[in-house]
């Protein structure tokens, strides 16, 4: 169950338990320690009373000295000393039996020894009275009576029992404090080195836990990135032949634009010869109309114009030639463009921006596909034309008679030639147009996936540094 929770809850429950472990021995220190500070008050309760029962005894014997000196003396000394010690006497015997009133048979005690005090008191007071009267023998012969040493052995007794039993008491509570503070201390000490002891573990469980599942995660982003990386500098080489093939065929398809321009001259050209041999054709048979030339003439500008249109149609065979290479140009960019957006979508966040550029490199590579079977078609019809102007030509020489027919025939080819090589011209700009715009596309696409691949690098880096701290 530990092992399905998430991180975050992972060491909030290590914490939690630490902290629930913290509580608990945080509430047991509290109360031994609230405990112990109980008996250390009772046990500072019984010593004050112990002292104080010593201090009511002395203090009752200097009583008795006081009230026998006054008897002797007769000085009025003994007497205030003998008041001021009888106040003191009742204040303290008020004030332990408040402290020992949680105590019946202390409490007890301290009533009888108030009330043999009052009766010393009295008995103080007769003697005192038969002082003051003058009764000097009557006086003394009542403290030689006895009865004073009997108060006073009676309250002696009291004391010493109400001291033993305090101590007996005392005893006591110093022994449950000392428990306290002993197992206080226990409590301190067992609770510190288990706090530590179970936080190492706590730790210990925790943060194995964690860094495994950052130990995989770091694997799975290493493995991942580095066969993105791997394919991405894959990727980045094709790209980077493609951008050079690319390159390679533009400027084959601008020397191929020269070349068709070229030919639209000549075409021109021969039209104007085939024109002109019309001309002095139809003069040479149509005697009624103006010549222009003899028969000789009229062969001379046929030879001329069987040569033009045989370098025209060789022309036109090598840019049949180069048409069918950027044809297959064409299909290689679409299908390296294709390959590109699957790895750009394997890639993610960083190959979406190259997974537009493919996308256009695609659309371009199937306009120049589109071009090149024009000009392909637009060859073949002029390599027809040429075959037949040529056939018409060489008729044409062999047979002055037929002249007229052959050269209107020839003109008509070689007019329909020109407009097919403008066309094929027009057609050969267009390509060239996509193919710098494939060009273009191919080096942006080569940057990015070299982007690409840096980037997938230093994340491969950086789960590199994660791993080794962990």
């Amino acid at each position: 169950m530990f092992n399905q929770l998430k991180l975050r809850y992972r060491m909030l429950f290590g914490y939690g338990v630490f902290v629930l472990f913290f509580v608990a021995l945080a509430v047991m220190v509290y109360l031994n320690t609230k405990t112990f500070f109980n008996l250390s008050e009772q046990v500072t309760i019984s010593v004050n009373t112990v002292q104080g029962a010593s201090d009511i005894a002395l203090g009752i014997s200097r009583m008795v000295s006081d009230v026998q000196g006054y008897v002797i003396t007769n000085k009025i000394d003994h007497l205030k000393s003998y008041e001021k010690r009888l106040k003191l006497f009742r204040e303290a015997a008020s004030i332990y039996r408040e402290e020992a009133i949680q105590n019946p048979e202390q409490r007890k005690r301290l009533t009888q020894l108030v009330l043999l005090g009052n009766q010393f008191d009295d008995l103080a007071k007769k003697e005192i009275s038969l002082v003051q009267k003058d009764k000097i023998k009557e006086a003394s012969a009542l403290v030689a009576s006895g009865e004073t040493e009997r108060l006073i052995d009676t309250i002696n007794d009291l004391v010493a029992g109400f001291r033993v039993r305090e101590k007996v008491t005392l005893a006591t509570r110093q022994e449950e404090a000392g428990r306290a503070l002993r197992f206080l201390t226990k409590v301190a000490t067992f609770g510190i080195l288990l706090s530590i002891i179970l936080s190492i573990i706590t730790a210990l469980i925790t943060s194995s836990g964690v860094a495994r599942l950052i130990n995989d995660a770091v694997t799975d982003i290493s493995t991942t990135s580095t066969e993105i990386a791997s394919t991405a500098e894959e990727h980045a080489r094709t790209a980077m032949q493609q951008a050079a093939s690319v390159n390679e065929t533009t400027t084959t398809m601008e020397e191929l634009d020269v070349s068709s321009s070229r030919a639209a001259e000549q075409a021109e050209s021969a039209a104007a010869a085939t024109r002109q041999a019309l001309s002095l054709a139809l003069g040479g048979i149509h005697p009624d109309k103006p010549s222009l030339g003899d028969t000789s003439s009229v062969r001379e500008k046929m030879k001329v114009i069987s040569e033009q249109i045989l370098y025209l149609s060789e022309q036109t065979g090598q840019i049949g030639n180069i048409t069918n290479f950027v044809s297959d140009l064409a299909n290689q960019t679409n299908m390296l463009a294709l390959n590109a957006a699957v790895e750009a979508a394997r890639a993610g966040e960083h190959g979406k921006g190259f997974s537009i550029v493919a996308a256009e490199i695609r659309k371009l590579a199937d306009q120049s596909k589109k071009s090149a079977e024009r000009i392909s078609a637009l060859v073949t019809d002029n390599q027809k034309a040429t075959n037949s102007t040529v056939m018409v030509t060489e008729e044409g020489a062999r047979a002055v008679e037929g002249l007229a027919v052959s050269i209107t025939s020839a003109f008509e080819s070689v007019q329909q030639i020109s407009l097919n090589v403008r066309q094929q011209a027009a057609a050969i700009r267009q390509v060239v147009g996509a193919m710098d715009s494939i060009n273009a596309g191919a080096k942006e696409t080569a940057a990015g996936i070299t982007q690409t691949r840096l980037g997938i690098q230093k994340l491969n880096e950086a789960a590199q540094k994660l791993k080794a701290m962990m």
